[in-house]
């Protein structure tokens, strides 16, 4: 029975800290430090009708249920990590980078989800968790429960319990996906550019000339590719950094073979003419971090293919009516704090 389906969903999310990188892994799958969006993992097809479910139990995977209290632990991490990183009033407008309840919810919802149907997917594998595991686990619950007395030690360490095993699944995906990303696909090529646009052959004709007598003062030594570019380029920008796959085939091969300060011969697009000159063939950091980007969009694509298999064979049912018992504003708002660090602390 086919239960699952993925979807795409470009919203941005928070970014994970070095320090919480795999804790969050399940929570929150998100770009690095760029904050480009990124899709999540999440199940597109499945079943929203809470059945037999009453408003204590969120989320079945397989045979677990989520208890809603559970899942407000959850919400409660979600909306504490936004506001420590954005600050408390990301959530209230839908403003630029800031979103509203109801999306944040949606978000959180998703990666819920995930953790539930990758903390499953172990469970049904074999996993069992050792005695000094469940002991950590016991010891975060306790804490938890200790700094929000409105819930259970014994809820608390199986929130605990769920995440670390999904946390587990995305580290051994990550250990055995065996990419290994080269430092030619991630190089990142920084280029001064100026760009003659036109719509049709009339103008194409008058940006060509443009674009010849630009190469012939430069080439002559009467003008530099700054002044002319300063004048002439009608792109937004004249300094762009340039990646693998983002200019057409034969015009990535020209910007890649140049070197410092080097001048390329003029490019043609269909809405276009371009000049480039190198200012550095391989700029750093950005070659480094967008090697980083390219490893874990590999390995969230492998972590997906995982979700994937076993979703394929099971079911999961969302409650929603219980879903929209918990809330991030007013007087019943979920406000458990300290999830993340109480799970470095005492899980990790």
């Amino acid at each position: 029975m086919n239960n699952h389906m993925n979807t795409t969903d470009n919203r941005k999310f928070p970014p994970r800290s070095k320090g919480t990188r795999r804790a969050l892994a399940a929570l929150l799958i998100l770009s690095a430090a760029a904050l480009t969006g990124c899709g999540g993992i999440h199940f597109g097809n499945l079943d929203f009708g809470s059945g037999a479910m009453n408003e204590k139990t969120l989320l079945k995977v397989a045979e677990a249920k989520l208890p809603t209290a559970e899942g407000a632990m959850y919400l409660s991490a979600w909306k504490e990590q936004y506001e420590t990183l954005y600050g408390t009033a990301v959530w209230q407008t839908g403003d630029g980078e800031k979103r509203t309840e109801e999306e944040l919810k949606a978000e959180a919802a998703l990666y819920i989800q995930d953790i539930m149907a990758a903390s499953q997917s172990s469970v049904v594998a074999g996993r069992k968790c050792t005695d000094e595991e469940e002991n950590r686990f016991k010891q975060a619950g306790e804490e938890y429960a200790a700094q929000n007395p409105d819930t259970e030690a014994e809820q608390a360490a199986d929130a605990f319990r769920n995440l670390y095993l999904a946390d587990e699944v995305y580290a051994e995906v990550e250990a055995a996906s065996g990419y290994n990303i080269t430092e030619e696909q991630a190089r990142v090529v920084w280029v001064k550019q100026i760009y003659l646009p036109f719509s049709d052959s009339d103008q194409k004709a008058e940006q060509k000339k443009k674009a010849d007598k630009i190469i012939s003062r430069i080439q002559d030594g009467i003008a530099y590719f700054n002044g002319q570019a300063a004048y002439y380029n009608e792109a937004e920008n004249i300094y762009r950094y340039v990646t693998r796959g983002e200019l057409p085939q034969d015009m990535e091969a020209v910007v890649f073979n140049l070197s410092k300060n080097e001048i390329s011969s003029l490019q043609e697009t269909t809405d276009g003419y371009y000049l480039f000159q190198c200012v550095e063939p391989q700029a750093e950091p950005q070659t480094t971090e967008h090697a980083q980007q390219l490893q874990e969009e590999a390995v969230r694509s492998a972590y997906q293919t995982t979700l994937d298999t076993f979703m394929a064979d099971n079911s999961m049912v969302w409650n929603e009516a219980a879903w929209q018992t918990l809330s991030l504003t007013g007087e019943n708002a979920v406000n458990g704090k300290s999830f993340f660090n109480i799970y470095q602390q005492y899980v990790k």
